[in-house]
C-alpha cells in the first residue's frame, strides 16, 4: 500500500512540515504550526490557530480575490459582562475574514486529523454550509459548543470538540496541583 500525503503542493520537501497518513497505521499527523501566510490551504480545510490555553479554530472557505489571501469562515465570541464563569459560555458570532485577519498575528496550520475517523463531506457542502451560517449568533461554550464544534460541524456534518477533553484534563491537573500546594503549605504550618 502506497503512502497517503495530506499536505498540500509546496510542502512536500520538509518532513517536519508535512501532514501525512503513514502506510499501514492509520494515523494522521498535522503540520507544524507556521506563520499563517505561509500556509497552503483549499477550501474546506480545518485551520487550528495557536494559542495560550486552548487552540482557535476555522474553515477555509476559499480565496479574497481583492486581498489574495484565504478566507476563513470561524467563530468571534460576542463580548458578555454578565454573571461569573460568563467566560466559559456564551454567544459568537460567525464571520469570514482574511487568514491574517482571523490569524491575529498568531502561527497556524491546517489540521485535517479527523478526516481518518469521519466521512469528510464534499468541498461544496462543506463551504456551503458554513457560508449559509455567516452573520449568525450561536451558542458558545468552551466546553463543548466551541469553534472547533462549529467547524467540525461544517467538514464531517456532526459537531464535536477535542478540546472539551483536553480542558476537563487541564482543570483535573489543576485542581490537584491547587490541592496539593493548600496540603503542602497546611502540612508547613502545623509542623511549626
Amino acid at each position: 500500500m502506497p503512502k497517503l500525503s495530506l499536505c498540500l503542493p509546496g510542502r512536500e520537501q520538509n518532513n517536519n512540515d508535512k501532514e501525512i497518513l503513514t502506510e499501514g497505521s492509520g494515523e494522521y499527523v498535522p503540520g507544524v504550526f507556521t506563520k499563517s501566510e505561509d500556509l497552503q490551504l483549499e477550501p474546506g480545510d480545518r485551520i487550528e490557530f495557536e494559542r495560550t490555553l486552548y487552540e482557535h479554530w476555522g474553515l477555509c472557505s476559499g480565496k479574497d480575490p481583492e486581498a489574495n489571501e484565504p478566507l476563513v469562515i470561524h467563530c468571534v465570541r460576542v463580548p458578555y459582562l454578565g454573571k461569573l464563569g460568563s467566560f466559559l459560555q456564551g454567544k459568537c458570532i460567525i464571520k469570514e475574514e482574511t487568514l491574517s485577519a482571523a490569524a491575529e498575528g498568531r502561527k497556524a496550520r491546517v489540521n485535517n486529523s479527523r478526516d481518518t475517523t469521519h466521512k469528510v463531506r464534499t468541498t461544496m457542502e462543506i463551504v456551503k454550509d458554513a457560508k449559509k451560517c455567516l452573520g449568525e449568533v450561536w451558542p458558545f461554550s468552551i466546553k463543548g459548543k466551541n469553534c472547533e464544534y462549529y467547524v467540525n460541524k461544517w467538514r464531517y456534518g456532526k459537531g464535536f470538540s477535542d478540546q472539551v477533553t483536553c480542558w476537563t484534563i487541564f482543570l483535573v491537573l489543576v485542581g490537584f496541583l491547587i490541592a496539593f500546594i493548600t496540603g503542602f503549605i497546611l502540612g508547613l504550618c502545623l509542623v511549626k
